[in-house]
């Protein structure tokens, strides 16, 4: 009985290993080919009205790591059905590309990262990830009483 458990805890951590090098490096083929949107992001983010922009990957790591526990217990499946959103996404990002509007460029390019990682990771990865508080369901965290 333990021996299964144990060898399913070490396919579950190969294949979030998997998910994680493949979600890398999609990453960075993303940003290798929309460098010049991202860097525009990131140039906002040097006014004062959007300087919260650099507090959003922090964010996000300490709320992942918050869930860490709860992430263990999923297994990473991948949603292919997200791919054609993402297709979509490209396509409109190239139209407003052609159309120098920059506010729809860095649109789509924030929407195809989070399809990229909806795709990779599977719905219910994303869904523990992206639901806060009431919504959370069997793995919502207790209150203090």
């Amino acid at each position: 009985m333990e021996t299964a458990s144990r060898s399913r805890l070490i396919s579950s951590a190969s294949t979030w290993v998997r998910s994680c090098v493949i979600l890398s490096c999609c990453l960075f083929f993303i940003l290798f080919l929309y460098w010049p949107t991202g860097a525009a992001i990131v140039s906002l983010w040097h006014t004062s009205m959007f300087s919260h922009g650099f507090l959003i990957v922090p964010v996000s790591m300490y709320l992942i790591w918050t869930r860490r526990e709860h992430l263990r217990l999923l297994t990473p499946t991948p949603a292919f059905w997200a791919i054609p959103i993402l297709l979509l996404l490209s396509f409109a990002w190239l139209l407003a590309h052609l159309a120098a509007i920059g506010v729809v460029e860095q649109f789509c390019l924030i929407g195809m990262i989070l399809v990229l990682f909806w795709s990779v990771f599977g719905t219910a990865v994303v869904r523990l990830r992206m639901v806060c508080g009431k919504g959370a369901g069997p793995l919502r965290r207790a209150r203090p009483a």
